[in-house]
């Protein structure tokens, strides 16, 4: 009886056959040979499938953005002037006020350190930003300059002496810095190359205006409300461009920015480089600022210390060309004419301004 039940098949016998055991069975298996007979027919899973067809759309948004228009652009960058200008313009106005400032605590020797931590503070932390803000975002670390920056401006105001006041000018500095820095790496970030030497133009001229104006402000604020509104004065606007940032700036920008570059790790940064390059510069500045007044050009300390300056110049340039996996400042680039000529023009111009 059960031979009787056995039907005997072949690669052509139908799966779905007359049987009544048959109604289970959801498919149909068809040979190689047959597939050419039945029509292709064009599957939209986008409609059959809204859960698969919504992944796709956000992948395809992460994957491609949206290039930023000239006006979000415009909104953005007038938002980074702002800090531009309180920067350029703190600077010029210890200009007008260091002496003023440091009279009053009887340490008018000590005045030219009010200018001299802040540029250091600068100088040391300037190259690092463009790494940190790879690696945690531009606007956290925009975030953190402008905060460093009131900060400093703050503990400034409210100093009673004069280490108190230069340990207030060196956050200033570290704000500072990446306030300046930031300002072109976003630049860079959110306009086509061919636009970045216009919108630079706007740029240079607020820090021109700032550097022009701070100076007579300074002076103004000194004589008529006291030199520590000319710091405190500052803290205000810090905090609407704080909340400005946080409110406009995109918290990441894809736009320009390579996928190796955002994925490099902290310990990558140069932190090497830049303890050298300050121990180096502060070794060059000491001796300059007290010899002669406080101590004899002829003293040891003066030699050693000019010594300790070249050592840790060589030491820099050593870790910058061999050890440092990406150097703060790459040798490479110095070979470049464009970027020495470049370099020097802007030395000369912080010279003069400076005085």
């Amino acid at each position: 009886m059960a031979a009787q039940d056995v039907i005997t098949s072949t690669e052509r016998t139908p799966l779905l056959s007359q049987s009544g055991n048959t109604s289970s069975l959801n498919s149909i298996s068809l040979s190689s040979s047959d597939a050419s007979d039945v029509p292709t027919t064009n599957t939209n899973f986008s409609h059959s499938d809204p859960l698969l067809d919504e992944e796709t759309r956000i992948d395809s948004k992460q994957k491609t953005p949206v290039a930023p228009t000239s006006a979000s652009v415009g909104h953005i960058v007038c938002v980074l002037l702002i800090g531009t200008f309180i920067s350029n313009a703190d600077s010029s106005l210890l200009f007008a006020t260091h002496t003023i400032i440091a009279s009053e605590f009887s340490a008018l020797h000590d005045s030219s350190w009010l200018l001299t931590s802040f540029a250091l503070a600068q100088a040391a932390t300037l190259p690092l930003y463009g790494k940190l803000s790879d690696i945690y975002g531009r606007k956290s670390l925009l975030l953190l300059a402008y905060g460093l920056f009131a900060l400093g401006c703050f503990l400034v105001g409210i100093g009673g002496s004069i280490p108190e006041l230069i340990a207030g000018r060196v956050i200033s500095g570290f704000g500072a810095s990446g306030m300046t820095a930031l300002v072109s790496i976003l630049i860079t970030d959110l306009v086509p190359l061919r636009d970045v030497a216009t919108w630079r133009s706007w740029v240079n001229l607020v820090a021109t205006t700032g550097r022009s104006i701070g100076g007579p402000l300074g002076g103004w604020l000194a004589d008529y409300v006291g030199w520590r509104w000319s710091f405190l004065g500052q803290v205000p606007f810090a905090g609407v461009a704080i909340l400005l940032v946080w409110l406009i700036l995109p918290v990441r920008v894809y736009q320009h920015l390579d996928e190796n570059i955002k994925d490099s790790s902290f310990r990558r940064i140069d932190f090497l480089g830049a303890i050298l390059m300050t121990l180096s510069i502060l070794s060059l500045l000491l001796p300059m600022e007290i010899g002669g007044d406080r101590v004899a050009w002829s003293d040891y300390r003066i030699a050693m210390l000019f010594t300790a300056a070249l050592v840790f110049g060589l030491l820099f340039l050593a870790v910058e060309g061999w050890v440092a996996k990406e150097p703060m400042i790459p040798l490479s680039v110095l070979r470049h004419k464009e970027v020495l000529l470049s370099s020097l023009i802007m030395m000369c111009q912080d010279l003069f301004l400076g005085g």
